[in-house]
């Protein structure tokens, strides 16, 4: 999935009492332990890029209910958020969840009662790695200002009148654009 650049560091299962540690440096205790307490499995790998010891994170965590799923997906959001303190390019949906940190990518994706995570990495590993999984596609991130060609739409008025409007292109799509221009009509 990463590549022949890297070599993995470690593979083991944290259990429960491990995603309890993990939570309570991000959340108070009550919480963390009750969070960990829905744990029914889990498998955790690390990875190392050879040149630049850049690591990857990638975890695989399975809840005994899908209630207790949306409940992790919602608190390991958090954590996360805490965990990162410098992020940008945030996209939350109701089951996933990403953003972009100085040191990669980080991802959280839930699907019924199992949750993954990739820090450290791209969207283009991320979708591989749920690929194999047999997961839908995540969320595409919507698409950034100035992305999409602008586009001129020639809209015919009534009379003499004609009306050209550039709008950018990802305007065009899913919208309903409806000009009027009535020769002499003030509204």
């Amino acid at each position: 999935m990463l590549g022949n650049n890297w070599s993995k560091l470690d593979e083991n299962i944290m259990g429960e009492f491990g995603w309890k540690e993990v939570l309570k440096q991000f959340l108070d205790n009550d919480r963390a332990k009750n969070l960990a307490a829905s744990w029914e499995g889990d498998r955790y790998a690390v990875f190392e890029q050879k040149q630049t010891k850049k690591l990857v994170l990638v975890t695989r965590l399975h809840l005994n209910t899908e209630e207790h799923a949306v409940r992790f997906f919602g608190q390991y959001s958090e954590a996360l958020e805490k965990k990162y303190s410098e992020r940008s390019n945030l996209l939350r949906r109701p089951n996933f969840f990403s953003f972009d940190t100085p040191d990669g990518s980080v991802f959280l994706d839930c699907m019924g009662l199992e949750c993954v995570t990739l820090e450290g990495t791209t969207r283009d590993k991320f979708d591989a790695f749920t690929k194999v999984l047999n997961w839908p596609l995540a969320p595409e991130p919507p698409e950034k200002p100035g992305s999409a060609p602008t586009k001129t739409a020639m809209i015919p008025a009534y009379g003499e009148n004609s009306v050209a409007v550039r709008v950018p292109g990802s305007f065009l799509r899913g919208q309903t654009l409806l000009l009027s221009a009535l020769n002499g009509e003030k509204r």
